[in-house]
């Protein structure tokens, strides 16, 4: 499942040295809220990560699915989008991020394991983060 190590490096990349991911997250969000956002696709390259290693040890590669391949072309545009282009608005960069953790989340059809690591709120959580005010480039 070359897909999931795929998907674990892309997610991975967002938090990479060098990214300007976290900076941006720490610079606009409080401590606790960006902790929490870096924490949900730390686990989602982890869990991806863990998923390619089984399929890989017990020999059940299953072929991508075109929708799995679809998601995945839409999570790579984001990743890229949010690494790399620091005329997103803050807002612009959080729905991009809930749009991979989205994703991601359908790719590794709701783990239980993922799920279990992102907690039961996680989607009302950036739910809320979506509709946060941001003024002068900070959250509120």
């Amino acid at each position: 499942m070359a897909y999931l190590l795929s998907l674990a490096k892309i997610v991975q990349s967002l938090l990479e040295p060098g990214s300007v991911v976290p900076a941006r997250l720490r610079d606009r969000m409080d401590e606790d809220t960006s902790q929490a956002v870096e924490r949900a696709l730390r686990a989602l390259s982890e869990v991806a990560m863990q998923q390619h290693h089984q399929a890989r040890a017990s020999g059940t590669y299953a072929a991508i699915q075109e929708e799995q391949d679809t998601l995945l072309a839409e999570i790579a545009i984001h990743t890229r989008a949010v690494r790399s282009d620091l005329t997103l608005t803050p807002q612009e960069a959080v729905r991009r991020i809930l749009l991979i953790v989205g994703f991601a989340r359908t790719v590794l059809d709701n783990d239980p394991q993922l799920e279990e690591q992102l907690g039961p709120g996680v989607g009302a959580f950036f739910e809320k983060l979506d509709r946060a005010e941001f003024r002068d480039g900070t959250v509120s």
